[in-house]
């Protein structure tokens, strides 16, 4: 097809074609349509299709030969017919088939995506200007990762009156038969004063009334009576679209409530598409959430986490602190991880999210669909491995400990020069580990031990599987002199664990 004003605006049907196919349904004298149903194995089916018990996983159809009703699954219909009767029987919207207009799709820098018409794209030093059917909006050039230009819904970039007048200016239409489409596509983008202007004019030709294009006239400008009834509910529909499109769940969730309030007609619903509408935003929303919610839960984490570790101790004594574990050490790191990070983090992903619901907000957390990572306590293993090396280094137990030969007295400086004392030393406490230990390490630490021990998250295996590369996993490092003297230290890397501790969790 010539992608010609004409022949785009004539494919295009918008949200409103579903409606305009249930004021059909009004207009015939009864609530049955009769059809031949091609189905993909090749065979057909004849029958009325029953519109009213259609549903999103079948088609509801009466036989002819037996008068039985079946219930036909779209997938064993053909694929094309399938898309039409959906969109007739308003169980889908054709929304393949919208008014499409250039537009652009904004990344920002937050990783948010927002749609619309870029009016100064190339401005790099100014704020970027966005256009959509709700207003103007202007962001930061900072903010700012991407600029994509795309075909965009129209209704989401121009109000129904601004669109008709772009689209009447490109269709210019002069005959009876384009005033009739003009009309329709006016009809379809919510323009019903356009709309009833351009059908009255193809109306007022006489010639043209009489052929089967002009016949379809009187019931269209009845249907243009009807969408005015309900110009408000079209109007909602149109925002709730608009915001799932840019994944504003909570928006679509209360304009839809406010549409359910305000229009409880059955026929405004069924023009707008309620039912369909209600469907969509809650199936719509619960699958955002559940994506979302890990991806936030763990950065705001992993900020708060990193915003604790990079905490100090006051350099002098303040008098009037409460008492407590001293801000910026570790037991105060582990009595906030422990007390307060829970409750504040959950707090957070809320309030970013936009869910007051508590309960809602935990099913969402629990239905989380995300990979499984690994979280290392690092070089902090020796606070929380199962079998530590005893204070002290290289105590009586330790294999390397260098011991008296058989028949030795208890003089070690009987019957020869003096030996060297074998170097003994201590690990670093927990307290001295975290001082020397970098913020980044730190917060790895808290992260592992907050992910194990929190209950939050679905642990499926914590480790200790991991030796020390420095020390092979024997939690100490031997030396000999040149006098075969030994000496054995604690490993600096793990401290006298000999292992670090991993957890494997989502």
């Amino acid at each position: 097809m010539n992608d010609t004003p004409l022949s785009r605006a004539s494919s295009a049907a918008g949200f409103l074609r579903a409606a305009a196919a249930a004021l059909a349904l009004a207009f015939l004298p009864s609530a049955a349509l009769a059809e031949q149903i091609p189905l993909r194995n090749g065979a057909v089916m004849q029958g009325e299709i029953l519109a009213g018990q259609t549903s999103e996983e079948t088609l509801a159809l009466r036989l002819y030969e037996t008068g039985g009703v079946v219930q036909v699954r779209w997938a064993h219909i053909e694929e094309t017919r399938a898309k039409e009767l959906r969109v007739q029987t308003g169980v889908t919207v054709d929304e393949v088939d919208e008014i499409l207009v250039d537009g652009h799709q904004i990344l920002l820098g937050t990783g948010g995506i927002e749609q619309g018409l870029a009016l100064n794209p190339a401005e790099t030093g100014q704020p970027l200007k966005l256009k959509t059917a709700s207003g103007e909006r202007a962001f930061d050039r900072a903010n700012v990762a991407r600029i994509t230009p795309m075909r965009l819904p129209g209704l989401l970039i121009y109000s129904p009156e601004d669109l008709y007048r772009k689209l009447a200016e490109e269709m210019n239409p002069q005959t009876p038969a384009a005033h009739k489409e003009m009309g329709r596509i006016a009809m379809n983008i919510g323009a019903l004063s356009a709309a009833r202007d351009h059908l009255s004019r193809a109306a007022a030709d006489a010639a043209f009334v009489k052929t089967p294009d002009g016949r379809q006239l009187e019931s269209m400008i009845r249907q243009v009576d009807l969408l005015e009834k309900a110009a408000g509910a079209r109007e909602m529909a149109r925002q709730i679209q608009n915001s799932m499109r840019s994944n504003r769940w909570n928006d679509a969730k209360k304009t839809l409530t406010a549409l359910g309030e305000q229009y409880k007609d059955p026929e405004v619903r069924k023009l707008v598409g309620y039912s369909l509408l209600a469907n969509r935003v809650v199936r719509g929303r619960d699958a955002w959430y559940v994506t979302e919610m890990p991806k936030k839960l763990t950065k705001v984490m992993g900020d708060m986490i990193a915003a604790k570790a990079r905490e100090k101790k006051p350099t002098t004594d303040d008098p009037d602190a409460p008492r407590g574990a001293t801000p910026g050490s570790l037991a105060a790191a582990r009595q906030w991880l422990s007390r307060d990070l829970p409750k504040a983090l959950w707090d957070k992903v809320k309030s970013d999210l936009g869910l007051e619901d508590d309960e809602e907000a935990q099913n969402y957390w629990k239905g989380r669909k995300s990979k499984s990572a690994t979280a290392y306590y690092g070089t902090g293993s020796f606070i929380v491995v199962k079998k530590p090396v005893p204070a002290g280094g290289a105590g009586r137990n330790d294999p390397n400990r260098q011991r008296r030969p058989p028949g030795a007295g208890g003089n070690a400086n009987a019957g020869g020069p003096p030996q060297r004392q074998t170097k003994e030393d201590k690990p670093k406490t927990e307290e001295e580990w975290w001082e020397a230990t970098h913020a980044t390490d730190r917060a790895k630490f808290l992260n592992a031990m907050f992910v194990e021990q929190s209950g939050l998250f679905e642990v499926l295996r914590a480790d200790e599987s991991e030796q020390c590369p420095t020390c092979g996993g024997k939690g100490v490092l031997t030396s000999s002199s040149g006098d075969g003297a030994q000496s054995s230290t604690v490993c600096t890397t793990c401290n006298g664990a000999s292992k670090f501790r991993k957890v494997v969790y989502r």
